[in-house]
């Protein structure tokens, strides 16, 4: 199948919340039928001939998935998005990436680092330094493999409940492939200083 496309809904609800929701995960996405139905034929051909392996073939598997993974306190809903890529004559492995999002179930709106950490460069290096510090235990203490330690560290790709926040890295996204999906988890705890003080996730752990 050239491209797959399985979109798993969020819940009933604020319809108009929702739909912004969808629009922004496939936001990076088009989906022409057209163009879907022409990949599908040019895959077919090329293992009807059995010429699928040879060089140069420029069809490809395709996939997209959407995954609502967790609603939090009936007010925030986390999602992730698979998306992968495999061309069989010109790669050794497929490429994928998995990405995920937070958004606030009453408005539609992304979550973005701005809504939740104090704006201070300080602040968002120390932690970017935390977060380079459980990488580097995590691919057993080998310091050099990792990107350097920094605010550049706090991706977009995170989730919260209500004992923390997870980070989330793609492939080669700060190390190299042989770690696939590196992931750090930070306690509210930790965080908390480090928290814009009227941000949603200080409401969230500390003001209920």
């Amino acid at each position: 199948l050239a491209e797959e496309t399985m979109l798993v809904l969020p819940m009933d609800g604020n319809a108009v919340a929702n739909r912004k929701i969808i629009d922004r995960l496939l936001d990076d996405y088009s989906f022409d039928a057209d163009s879907i139905q022409q990949q599908l034929e040019a895959q077919f051909d090329a293992y009807a001939s059995g010429d699928f392996a040879e060089e140069g073939d420029d069809y490809h598997e395709g996939e997209l998935l959407v995954y609502p993974l967790a609603v939090v306190e009936k007010k925030y809903v986390s999602y992730m998005l698979h998306s992968s890529l495999f061309w069989p004559s010109e790669q050794n492995h497929p490429q994928w990436a998995d990405v995920y999002f937070m958004f606030d179930l009453n408005t539609g709106e992304i979550i973005l680092q701005d809504d939740i950490f104090d704006a201070s460069a300080e602040n968002r290096q120390a932690v970017g330094v935390k977060i380079h510090d459980e990488l580097v235990k995590f691919a057993g203490n080998e310091e050099d493999i990792f990107a350097e330690a920094g605010a550049e560290l706090l991706n977009a790709s995170f989730v919260f409940d209500d004992k923390g926040m997870t980070f989330f890295y793609q492939p080669y996204e700060v190390g190299p492939y042989m770690l696939g999906e590196p992931e750090v988890h930070l306690s509210k705890e930790w965080l908390e200083p480090y928290l814009k003080k009227d941000g949603i996730l200080y409401d969230y752990w500390f003001k209920n």
